[in-house]
């Protein structure tokens, strides 16, 4: 077989040209450590260009085109720094010499001689990532989104020629074969349940007057129910239409009062006039004040409409309290503007008033169930009454507070420490509770203790005028930072009470 030495430029990338010789002469184990064994192509060709692979065997693969394989062609050895590839065509042996410029774990440039004062170098990179194979078609089941070149795709569907929803392009069967044709649209005068595939024989009936108000665009046959009155049909609606045919979302069904007693308050008031569990929204959503005090109502929903409203007065007599059996369920999350809530004499279990940041005055006294309240979003607050079964409080965020009446519970501890413009306290019937610290409460003006076995200790402010202790056995001495005070103060109650500046 003759032997041809070539030079094939078809494949050149012209990246670089210069005169002279200034070729590296790398150490030839190096080369060939660094080269073989790795998939190499031509730098800034992404498509098209040249790919070559050197296995441990001598054989050299190679491809054209990104998306091809590569394969076999011919074998390659390293001579110093050349590299000769040699491959047939035909009856013809060709050899062609790259011979190495320079060369790193990444970049490859070899010298091409193409004239005696001009050289060519090509430049190859690494392939670090092998080109991703995939179905490129988001339809298809097998559809691979990081996929650079295509393969075949897959798609479900029916196979079956004999169905009338056949997809030729299905190559997996996935069982929706059908094969009863008819209208499937429910809303058809002609719908067939047991048809799969709409042939579009649907036809419909209704009214075919574009004038009307229920003129329907698919109807086929007109039914003569074409209706030319608009109104509210709706016979529960305070503006029903005894007249109307067609309901053009008019109706005012009004504010739900299912509690009898708070409807009938409403009507006693004057907001409303018939019993009927509703109420005229337009009539509630203007007013600020409303009392319902001794209104039997155990179920205040509705109140959520009266949106303006800054006073609510629930409030109950003592007596009415004592025959009050069922807890009162109240949300008064919706009433934002709510400045005045008094609970007064009730059967409240739960009560929220995170929402009524501009709350002012809370009267909980004598909800005996009521263990819990979150006063932390309510730093408006100036006075409370809580005369309950709390069995924690945080007074913490209340900065404006200034009266705090009955305060009831089975706490242990109280912090009046961030309520520096409080005036008057009274805790009750807190047996549970050993000290209290109102020594930095500078502006405090009326102490009253009252049926606290537990409280043994107490230090006060010297703005004290008022001081009441009664039925709190263990309290006998209280301590003062000044003896001279003591003199100004109104003292009721156990009059056994001595000051000392510290007591034992």
């Amino acid at each position: 077989m003759k032997n041809l030495t070539i030079v094939v430029v078809s494949i050149i990338l012209l990246f670089s040209c210069s005169s002279g010789s200034d070729v590296l002469t790398p150490d030839v184990q190096s080369l060939e450590n660094t080269i073989k064994g790795k998939t190499w192509k031509q730098l800034n060709y992404d498509y098209y260009g040249y790919w070559f692979y050197l296995d441990e065997n001598q054989k050299l693969y190679e491809k054209f085109y990104l998306c091809d394989t590569l394969e076999e062609n011919g074998v390659w050895e390293i001579d110093g720094t050349t590299i000769t590839h040699i491959y047939t065509e035909g009856p013809l042996e060709y050899s062609v010499r790259w011979s190495i410029k320079e060369f790193n774990d990444s970049i490859i440039k070899f010298q091409v001689d193409t004239m005696p004062e001009i050289d060519v170098n090509l430049v190859y990179e690494i392939v670090e990532n092998e080109v991703i194979f995939g179905c490129m078609d988001s339809s298809a089941t097998n559809f691979n989104p990081n996929a650079v070149c295509s393969s075949d795709c897959l798609y479900d569907g029916c196979t079956n020629e004999d169905a009338f929803n056949y997809n030729p392009l299905a190559t997996s069967d996935d069982g929706s074969c059908c094969y009863v044709a008819g209208c499937t649209d429910q809303n058809a005068t002609n719908y067939d349940s047991n048809a799969c595939f709409d042939d579009g024989t649907c036809f419909y009936v209704g009214c075919t007057d574009n004038s009307a108000y229920n003129f329907n665009p698919f109807a086929t046959s007109d039914d003569g129910s074409c209706c030319y009155i608009a109104g509210c049909t709706d016979q529960n609606a305070m503006n029903y239409d005894s007249n109307a045919c067609f309901d053009d979302g008019s109706c005012n069904l009004g504010t739900y009062i299912p509690d009898d007693n708070f409807e009938e308050a409403l009507i006693v008031i004057g907001y409303d006039l018939v019993m009927d569990d509703y109420v005229n929204t337009q009539m509630i959503e203007n007013i600020t004040e409303l009392d319902l005090s001794s209104f039997l109502i155990n179920d205040l929903t509705g109140i959520e409409d009266f949106t303006s409203l800054e006073i609510l007065d629930l409030s109950k007599h003592p007596l009415e309290f004592g025959t009050i059996s069922t807890p009162l369920e109240i949300d008064v999350s919706n009433n934002i503007n709510l400045k005045h809530l008094n609970l007064n004499n009730n059967c409240i279990i739960n009560l929220d008033v995170t929402n009524n940041t501009n709350l002012e005055y809370l009267n909980l006294t004598n909800n005996h169930q009521l263990e819990q309240i979150d006063l932390s979003q309510n730093q408006n607050l100036i006075e409370f009454h809580g005369l309950c079964k709390f069995s924690s409080i945080d007074f913490s965020n209340n900065i404006n507070l200034e009266k705090i009446y009955s305060l009831r519970g089975t706490f242990t501890e109280l912090d009046f420490s961030n309520n520096i413009n409080l005036k008057y306290l009274r805790i009750t019937h807190s047996n549970e509770i050993s000290f209290i610290d109102i020594s930095d409460n500078l502006n405090l003006l009326s102490l009253s203790i009252n049926t606290c076995i537990g409280i043994n200790s107490l230090l006060i402010p010297t703005s004290l005028i008022s001081l009441y202790v009664d039925d709190s056995p263990n309290l006998s001495c209280i301590t003062v930072d000044n003896l001279s005070f003591i003199n100004q103060i109104n003292m009721l109650g156990n009059n056994q009470l001595y000051f000392d500046l510290s007591c034992p």
